[in-house]
């Protein structure tokens, strides 16, 4: 039993591993966020690639939370507190394809696909969005 165990615990464990890896070196950027408080939970390489192409330098990474605007569309522009879109996933409901510019103050912008999915808890409550 014990050694079923010890197996099955090393099985799951690469299967972690490989899944992590594949999220990690994936060519589309990955963000997992709180869905509380819109607060980054994770990040992938490309992810972290284009927030480093919006960043100020001599500024942490989470400090473009408070900066960045989003105009979805061309039509709308809003800071991410504000910005509708954020709701959807906190409502259980996924979005997909959803063409938005990010821009920061400086004028520098990236336009992204954006695919957002809910993730729930054991409870069925939405704990965290990505």
């Amino acid at each position: 039993m014990a050694i079923a165990n010890a197996r099955r615990h090393r099985e799951e464990r690469r299967a972690r591993a490989d899944l992590e890896t594949l999220i990690d070196t994936s060519p589309v950027g990955v963000a997992v966020f709180d869905a509380t408080t819109g607060a980054p939970v994770s990040f992938n390489r490309e992810a972290r690639r284009i927030v480093e192409l919006l960043r100020d330098p001599v500024q942490p990474p989470v400090y473009l939370l408070d900066v960045v605007t989003f105009r979805q569309s061309g039509v709308r522009k809003d800071l991410l507190p504000e910005f509708p879109i954020a709701e959807l996933p906190r409502a259980g409901e996924p979005l997909r394809a959803e063409e938005i510019l990010l821009s920061v103050p400086d004028r520098r912008s990236v336009s992204v696909l954006l695919n957002a999915t809910p993730i729930l808890s054991d409870e069925g409550a939405v704990e965290r969005w990505s």
